[in-house]
């Protein structure tokens, strides 16, 4: 009897200690950690695979120029950045032919209005204006 006593002690012993060990390998997540991968999978802007305008993205610069105004017109599109809605990001050229990265908002409604006008620049996107 106190031999199975013995026995039962030192398996319990043992596997306590496994269970320990096998704790300690893995590192508490620091504040660090979790915010750099949360900075990672949110909000992010994406680039454009192709910089051709597609007939939807036409369709989104038309809406924000009824809503918000303006003379440009989109010659290539840069990014998209997925909010509660969708941002999109465009290579424009103004009527006095200068030329410009838009920023347009697209509700999840399908409202579109542009957000952001600013001058482009001209070493980054020189190659895509024709």
């Amino acid at each position: 009897m106190i031999m199975k006593r013995k026995i039962a002690s030192i398996c319990l012993a043992v596997s306590l200690m496994m269970v320990c060990v096998g704790c300690g390998d893995k590192e508490p997540a620091t504040d660090d950690s979790k915010n750099q991968e949360s900075e990672q999978l949110s909000g992010g802007w994406a680039d454009s695979k192709s910089t051709e305008l597609t007939q939807e993205q036409k369709d989104i610069f038309a809406k924000a120029l009824e809503t918000s105004g303006g003379d440009y017109t989109p010659i290539a599109y840069l990014a998209s950045q997925v909010v509660a809605g969708t941002n999109h990001s465009f290579l424009c050229k103004s009527g006095d032919d200068k030329y410009y990265e838009i920023k347009v908002y697209e509700d999840l409604q399908k409202h579109c209005e542009i957000t952001e006008v600013n001058e482009a620049d001209m070493e980054k996107y020189g190659d895509l204006i024709k």
